[in-house]
């Protein structure tokens, strides 16, 4: 299911200004054919201001006197002037701009530092807060989906407040962490919930490191890619911004059952091919009842969020204080998700050599679950039947179900069940730079990353599962993380020819994670829910535990640039890492890159359209620790013995120790094109990779004498390739008319090379079906695997090719049936302004992966337990009185057999509509004391092209 959104949106960004004996200031910024250009910073002895769609700008409260006068906006150079202010009265300053190849200037953040782009060696992507304004985007993934190539973002569940899975260039692991490592102003966080806390509004720059060359500098921790998110700063002036959207989602499109009267007449039929001499329902046109259970658990939800920034300072010191609610209510009932964020960032300058920095997140996020299988209850759930009986109870249809356990009411599991989770977060950043000699600065970070996690479950005695008592538990989690980060940088040019960039320093990092749970059941009432657990009438034993990890760090990195053209880099980390095993404590991580600017040469000096061209070719190891931890240590746990007439609690082995537990390691080699065109009105950047992971983590099968099934060791090996290709460009850049594009698309290709035992083994159980995913050494991770079909058999039942040809159908005859992995998937935006109205759209898609559908496991399954159908099996099914060998679905009956087979096998390939804003910016108002005002429509997810 996806949601839709409807949006209307208004932005307003108001200056406020100082009362004084002052004077005032103001003008239009223009380019340089004449054109008012929007969004340019004009700043003038600590006054400050955007301009407007006009290129108009007004300063007051500046004080009297010659000041300089500043105006900049990206793509642009610096335009500078003297400004004289009487008091009490108006100067005029109007500054034009030159447009210049500034991309090609600006900074990318990288591990520990920034470089020039012209710099950088390495495989990096970013996206500017600019590319997403104003867009309805309520998790900071979203600003990643489909605007990266070779970044891979799906929606779990789309729940409200649920989770993105990210994968940048494939997936390593089989057994530990695949998700990328994130730092947020500078604080490493390896869980992806972080995002769900952080407001998308606050962010000025993602930048996304591909390559092991951009990665290696965080050794054991960026074997799946890197993601540095920057905060945005205070700027000189006084400006206070406040945006706030509301809109509804929807439900995009149901799947379509059977209705009472079609599901009755299969009810009737499969009674009769079961040899049940009284069908259950004798009078098919006066059924009771036509319950739609997808339309009973589905409502519009409103959304709305609202965004207060203030920001300003003086040139020595600027701040941001930034203030974000949000609730989203689900598509599905009882479910939402409400959060509210408080930043504040202050920069200062101490004195010349002297600056600090403190980037402070306050985050409070409240989400309501339901059951995951909510959902399917509702596809399957009878239509004969009501919600509720008539004594005002939840209607139990389990006696419509011939075998198995029937699905619960999916009325009553969004009513009678509160699934709560409740999460405080402070993330807190804090440096020091001091400059000790002229390039040479000396950085110390102090960071902590705390999360309070409540957890409140409750089951009323109204619900199946509640009983007759009711069913409560409670959950508390504390995470706190520190670190303490201490590096050296080197900065200089020398000549003309010579520039270089170092790196260097030690990091410590600790994790202390404590969690406490509790149950009881059997209470008098529900009132209390499960606020008193001592009132119940059965109370678990509480569950505690305590855990930690460490880790230690030496890293360094040196980039040399001669003449501009060719640049070299070597980095290299040493993590020392209490996660593993005695003989493996600490890893060395290196890496090397060289680009060379052909542009810079003599041989393309005359080549006007060339702004740039840039080959790039990099090798690197990174690591992952994300193993989970105390897995190379003798473990124990608790366990209850009979002693006497009593219980006594005992202590058992819970693992073989393996005290060789080492990282995994990844070997990445890149090779690259950066190429810029017409001083940068197209840009166009390629990569192709191959990334071998080896030391991968497995269980591996122990003899029994053993006393344990299984232990971890390092044994596995995969291996992803790919290419991939970013384009941009403006392709119309007229006065009041500009057309702004980019495009990627990217390919990744998974093999499995080596893993622990034979040379396959099965895993991911899905519904009836058990396990489907194989696990073979030559072919993708986790590809399907079950049996073909071949239609019919003269009763009806389905044939299923015998591959082996033993003449019986076994696990033998079982082949591969697909990939999850696409051959490709891109994305599409693009911006059009025309004078004061713009239109913003993107596209995402995916080509050639396939998707177990594993709710036709239920729902197509021939009625063989009495759920609803699609209807499509009531259109297409076999019928005893007209047998059709080309029949769809199989005869109605108990003796009808599904394996897991190419029947549930869909392809996955999708085109989305993924967002859609038209917005008019309405000219600065003195009169109502705005800089900017902007009214919108956005939609999100208006249309899927998908077969599945």
């Amino acid at each position: 299911m996806r949601h839709l959104f409807l949006l209307l949106v208004c932005i307003v960004l108001p200056t406020t200004v100082s009362a004084q004996a002052t004077g005032r200031i103001s003008g239009r910024v223009i380019d340089a054919a004449g054109a008012p250009l929007a969004g340019a910073a004009v700043s003038v002895a600590g006054q400050g201001a955007v301009t407007g769609a006009d290129g108009g700008y007004t300063l007051s409260g500046v004080p009297v006197g010659t000041h300089t006068g500043r105006a900049t906006r990206v793509g642009y150079a610096e335009a500078v002037q003297q400004v004289t202010v009487a008091a009490g009265q108006s100067a005029t300053a109007n500054f034009r701009l030159q447009a210049q190849a500034v991309a090609l200037e600006e900074l990318v953040f990288i591990g520990y530092g920034s470089v020039r782009r012209t710099d950088a060696t390495g495989s990096t992507a970013s996206i500017r807060s600019e590319a997403v304004e104003s867009l309805p985007i309520t998790s900071a993934e979203q600003i990643l989906q489909g605007r990266v190539a070779g970044v891979q973002v799906v929606q779990n569940t789309g729940a409200p407040g649920g989770g993105f899975t990210v994968r940048i260039r494939g997936g390593n692991s089989m057994l530990g962490g695949n998700d990328p490592l994130y730092v947020v102003d500078g604080m490493p966080v390896t869980s992806s919930s972080i995002l769900n806390n952080i407001n998308p509004n606050d962010i000025q720059t993602m930048d996304v490191l591909k390559d092991a060359s951009a990665t290696a500098i965080y050794g054991a921790r960026g074997a799946n890619g890197v993601v540095l998110i920057t905060t945005k700063k205070g700027r000189p002036g006084s400006r206070i911004e406040f945006e706030t959207y509301a809109g509804v989602q929807e439900v995009g499109r149901i799947i379509p059952v059977m209705n009472a009267r079609q599901y009755a007449e299969l009810a009737n039929e499969f009674a009769r091919n079961e040899g049940v001499k009284q069908v259950p329902f004798t009078d098919l046109d006066n059924l009771p009842h036509d319950t739609n259970w997808q339309k009973q658990i589905f409502r519009t939800a409103p959304l709305q969020n609202y965004a207060l920034t203030l920001s300003g300072g003086s040139a020595e010191t600027k701040y941001l204080l930034s203030g974000n609610y949000m609730d989203q209510q689900g598509v599905i009932r009882s479910s939402d998700f409400a959060r509210g964020t408080l930043r504040l960032n202050v920069d200062s300058d101490i004195n010349e050599r002297l600056r600090i920095s403190n980037n402070l997140m306050l985050t409070r996020s409240t989400r309501h679950e339901v059951a995951e299988d909510i959902v399917h209850n509702a596809f399957v759930a009878p239509p004969t039947i009501p919600v509720y009986d008539e004594d005002g109870n939840y209607y139990d249809y389990s006696d419509y179900f011939w075998w198995g356990q029937a699905p619960r009411n999916p009325i009553a599991d969004a009513n009678e069940v509160l699934d709560r989770s409740t999460n405080i977060r402070i993330l807190e950043s804090f440096t020091a730079e001091y400059d000790l000699l002229e390039g040479m600065r000396a950085k110390t970070l102090i960071g902590a990353n705390y999360l309070d996690s409540q957890t409140d479950y409750y089951v009323t005695r109204r619900h199946e599962l509640g009983g007759s008592g009711g069913i409560a538990s409670a959950g508390r989690g504390e995470s706190a993380v520190y670190l303490n980060e201490n590096t050296l940088s080197y900065d200089r040019a020398f000549g003309e020819d010579h520039r270089i960039n170092t790196v260097g320093g030690f990091t410590w990092q600790r994790a202390d994670l404590t969690r406490l749970s509790a149950r009881a059941s059997g209470f008098v009432n529900d009132l209390l829910q499960n606020n008193v657990l001592g009132t119940g009438e059965s109370i678990a034993p509480p569950s505690t535990s305590r855990t930690n990890w460490t880790l230690l760090s030496w890293l360094g990195r040196a980039n040399y640039s001669l003449r501009d053209r060719y640049l070299f880099t070597l980095s290299g980390r040493a993590d020392g890492s209490s996660r593993f095993g005695a003989g493996n404590k600490w890893g060395f991580f290196p890496s090397a890159a060289f680009a060379w600017r052909a542009s810079e040469e003599p041989f393309l000096a005359n080549a006007e359209a060339i702004s740039n061209l840039k080959l790039r070719a990099s090798w690197g190891r990174t690591g992952n620790q994300e193993i989970g931890l105390y897995n190379s240590l003798q473990r124990i746990v608790p366990d209850l013995l009979v002693m006497g007439n009593g219980l006594v609690t005992g202590f058992a082995p819970a693992n073989v120790a393996n005290p060789d537990l080492r990282w995994e390691k990844t070997d990445q080699y890149n090779v690259g094109l950066d190429l810029g065109l017409w001083d940068e009105r197209l840009t166009v950047s390629a990569d192709a990779y191959v990334k071998n992971t080896t030391d991968l983590l497995a269980l591996v099968v122990l003899p029994a004498s053993s006393g344990f099934g299984s232990m971890l060791r390092n044994v596995g090996a995969v291996r992803n390739s790919g290419f991939e290709l970013a384009v941009g460009g403006v392709p119309v850049d007229g006065e009041s008319f500009q057309v702004t594009m980019d495009a990627n698309i990217a390919t990744n290709r998974n093999k499995v090379v080596a893993i622990a035992q034979d040379d396959e083994f099965m895993a991911g159980g899905v519904g009836l079906h058990g396990a489907i995913h194989l696990i073979r050494e030559g072919e993708p991770m986790s590809v399907y695997y079950g049996f073909e079909e071949q239609g019919l058999d003269a009763q009806g039942r389905i044939r299923y090719v015998d591959h082996n040809g033993d003449g019986r159908i076994s696990d033998l005859d079982r082949v591969i049936l697909g990939s999850p992995y696409p051959d490709f998937t891109g994305g599409l935006n693009t911006s059009i302004r025309y004078r004061n109205l713009d239109l913003n759209a993107s596209l995402q898609g995916s080509y050639g992966n396939e998707i177990y559908n594993s709710n036709l496991g239920y729902a197509a399954a021939s009625f063989t337990r009495g759920e609803n159908q699609i209807v499509d099996v009531y259109r297409n099914h076999w019928r005893p009185e007209s047998p059709d060998p080309n029949a769809k679905y199989p005869r109605l009956s108990t003796t009808t057999l599904f394996r897991p087979s190419d029947r549930f096998i869909e392809d996955g390939s999708y085109l989305r509509l993924k967002s859609v804003r038209l917005g008019y910016r309405l000219p600065a108002s003195e009169r109502f004391g705005y800089e900017d005002l902007t009214v919108y429509v956005s939609g999100q997810n208006l249309l899927t092209l998908t077969g599945y």
